[in-house]
């Protein structure tokens, strides 16, 4: 190993001791000097990491066993950078290979996925490859990866991950119905928020700004969601039922999952990385606003579909346009409980 951590990973593997346990009692089998390579080790896969990223001259977030590797480069025609791109990332893969088997690892060719994330009509432009090469074996661009979760396609729709959540929310709907008679509508109420908004709150901050008919998809899964927990028909209006859940309807929980993450980065609770996103306001000259110390600087962004839908973007959106008492909260738990009132509230 190139990095001095022999040592600290010989200590998590060394005088570990399996055993079955029944009951009270324990029975030991035998003493090992090796443990399951990946719940004991997957979390410090990450400290071997860094010295990759000034190696490859490329920013990395590292996730336990996966890693992305994120490519940006200066001002220059888009068809221009995307060759670059996978040129520099084909690259990047056979140092890392080269980089993994000097440290006595493996990449794992048959996993690898690549993803050209560009515009619709630069997808197939013939002077792009069509795939890459990583240990002499062809790797085709794939039309949709997934990470932490979350499905990302070439051109940032998120259709196919709405289509994803849709598919297992309402999986989840027809396993919870097919039991509905035997619950206490309490019972059926957490068992629909743990197992089917769930799925619609995870990473919802993903889809802000994304067209109409892409969220009203995920909002008739939640209105039948509040027709099963009333055993309500098909046809009766979901609003009210909505209200008395106290369920915010998906436009208002994205922007509450906005705001939160915003509140995170005023308060200073966030992590950097995420805190370097946003950027509070500071007028030129004093002016009325200026004592508002908590407002976020607009971004100026070029594109319209992607620009005006990244968080840099829609959180100022979002957090500028809460009420001054709001946004000037001091307890986290109090910014929810009052944000939730006021987006009820708000027509």
């Amino acid at each position: 190993m190139i990095w001095p951590f022999p040592g600290f990973v010989r200590t998590l593997l060394t005088g570990r001791r399996p055993f079955v346990s029944t009951a009270s009692n324990l029975n030991l089998q035998l003493s090992s000097t090796v443990s399951r390579k990946g719940p004991c080790l997957a979390p410090y896969f990450s400290f071997y990491m860094p010295p990759l990223c000034p190696m490859l001259s490329v920013a990395m977030r590292c996730r336990t066993r996966v890693s992305l590797m994120i490519h940006s480069f200066i001002s220059l025609p888009l068809l221009l950078k995307l060759k670059i791109l996978v040129s520099r990332t084909q690259d990047c893969i056979a140092d890392l290979s080269d980089w993994m088997s000097l440290n006595k690892l493996q990449l794992n060719s048959d996993k690898t996925e690549v993803m050209l994330a560009c515009p619709k009509k630069f997808l197939n432009h013939p002077s792009l490859p069509a795939s890459l090469t990583v240990n002499e074996l062809p790797i085709s661009f794939s039309p949709s990866v997934r990470s932490l979760g979350v499905t990302l396609d070439p051109t940032l729709s998120f259709q196919k991950h709405i289509s994803n959540i849709c598919k297992s929310a309402y999986l989840e709907l027809r396993k919870i119905s097919s039991v509905r008679h035997y619950l206490t509508t309490d019972a059926t109420k957490t068992l629909v928020c743990s197992l089917v908004l769930s799925k619609i709150d995870y990473c919802n901050s993903l889809l802000a700004g994304l067209p109409k008919y892409l969220l009203d998809r995920l909002q008739r899964i939640q209105n039948n969601a509040a027709r099963l927990v009333f055993k309500s028909s098909k046809y009766e209006h979901a609003t009210p039922l909505l209200h008395s859940l106290h369920w915010l309807p998906i436009t208002k929980r994205i922007e509450y999952k906005l705001s939160s993450l915003s509140f995170a980065v005023v308060s200073g609770s966030a992590p950097e990385y995420f805190s370097e996103l946003l950027n509070l306001y500071t007028p030129s000259r004093q002016l009325r606003s200026a004592a508002d110390t908590r407002l976020f600087r607009l971004p100026t962004v070029q594109t319209k579909t992607c620009g005006e839908r990244s968080f840099a973007y829609q959180a100022p959106v979002t957090w500028n346009r809460l009420p001054l008492p709001l946004r000037h909260t001091d307890s986290l738990t109090t910014f929810k409980t009052n944000l939730k009132t006021h987006l009820f509230q708000r027509k």
